[in-house]
């Protein structure tokens, strides 16, 4: 017969069994995933109160027969008892043509050109004619100098027709890769490679096989004799107090009565610390700042840049700045070579030169009633800008926003 103790037994014995391989990252939390799905799965045949599966999920088998006679009448599963593993519910939603239109359901405009593969995407676009390629080169060390960049000597054979650097951007123009409401961001490192995939140059040839194969194979020559050591985690950021700045406007503020909140608390968990991050896949978003951003580099007028953006799905941030960099130096190496210049960033590069956003060191204390209620949260956030602000200034406080819509 299964009841708690059981299967507290079972879930110990599956944590044993499920060991990830060497080098798997986060392989606690894939543990205790699968333990939590034998969890799930078998915990509503045990009958016991809800209130005692939380005690048992996190490695606690101290659980009286009182406490699993009181939660359940037998602290297992009764003959005459009725089992539901899934449940199920009824939404109906309203409309009222009060304010018609509004509210009523539309189907999306290109949602028939999508579903039948019709919608045409930058990708189904054919490259236009005398069409070259390009492939960035980008840093591999963090916080280097930069004496020189050398090509294997074959690569200037298989059709590579440049290699565009800072020294590429026009008089009157400025090195400049992204600009936010908070600092702009340079396009290509000058004398010092600021990051492990800081963008150094874009290899420009015939074909985007040339070009990848032409900047995967370059030789940068670095020089980290006078350089300091770099910030790699939060932790090394805090103790140089390296910090971005929040403007006022943006800095969080406290919403009620911290104190009071814990002295209502039945439980508490204090200076607890998790860590989150995120990767990013990304297509452009804001034509109207990738304009601004290749005009200002180019010095040119910004009605004489024309973009023009494709579908590119949902909105999640990352377009909206990570591929102004992209366009940027596209449009320069079309600018310097006079010719059409297109560039595929393959998945290898892009998540290097664009990584993880806004990863957090998050310490938080936090109150809440036996029924889960939450009465108080305190926050102590740490976000890993990255070598530039982006818009990581804008996190904290989308943080507590998205808290205050709970009661």
């Amino acid at each position: 017969m299964l009841n708690i103790h059981v299967l507290y037994e079972a879930l110990e014995l599956v944590k044993l069994a499920v060991v990830p391989e060497a080098g798997t990252l986060h392989p606690e939390y894939r543990s205790s995933l699968a333990a939590s799905y034998v969890f799930e799965f078998l915990y509503p045949f045990t009958g016991a109160h809800s209130a005692i599966s939380g005690r048992l999920l996190n490695g606690n088998n101290d659980i009286s027969v009182e406490e699993v006679s009181k939660s359940s009448e037998d602290g297992c599963i009764s003959p005459g008892r009725k089992q539901t593993l899934l449940s199920s519910a009824k939404q109906i939603v309203e409309s009222s043509t009060e304010y018609y239109p509004v509210g009523e359901p539309m189907k999306k405009v290109a949602a028939a050109m999508q579903a039948t593969g019709e919608a045409v995407y930058v990708d189904d676009i054919p490259s236009p004619p005398n069409c070259l390629h390009g492939a960035f080169i980008y840093s591999t060390k963090p916080l280097a100098g930069l004496k020189g960049i050398q090509l294997e000597s074959n690569q200037l054979i298989d059709g590579v027709a440049a290699v565009i650097t800072f020294k590429d951007i026009p008089s009157g123009g400025a090195n400049v890769g992204a600009i936010t409401i908070f600092n702009p961001e340079p396009l290509f490192a000058h004398e010092l490679a600021r990051c492990a995939g800081d963008r150094i140059a874009v290899v420009v040839a015939d074909s985007q096989r040339y070009a990848d194969v032409a900047a995967r194979t370059a030789l940068v020559e670095y020089d980290t004799a006078n350089t300091d050591s770099p910030i790699l985690t939060v932790e090394d950021a805090v103790e140089k107090s390296s910090f971005i700045q929040i403007p006022p406007l943006l800095y969080p503020k406290q919403v009620g009565d911290f104190s009071k909140g814990m002295a209502e608390a039945d439980r508490k968990i204090l200076s607890a610390e998790m860590k989150t991050t995120a990767w990013l896949f990304i297509l452009q978003s804001s034509p109207e700042n990738a304009q601004r951003v290749i005009a200002t580099c180019l010095g040119v007028p910004e009605h004489n840049i024309r973009v023009i953006a494709r579908r590119v799905g949902g909105g999640f941030g990352g377009k909206a700045v990570r591929a102004m960099p992209v366009s940027t130096a596209c449009a320069l190496a079309a600018y310097k070579l006079r010719r059409p210049v297109r560039i595929y960033v393959n998945w290898n590069s892009d998540i290097i030169m664009t990584g993880g956003r806004h990863p957090m060191k998050v310490t938080y204390s936090v109150g809440f009633k036996s029924s889960g209620k939450i009465t108080a949260l305190h926050l102590d956030l740490l976000i890993n800008a990255g070598i530039s602000d982006d818009i990581s200034p804008i996190v904290p406080l989308n943080v507590i926003k998205a808290l205050k819509k709970y009661d």
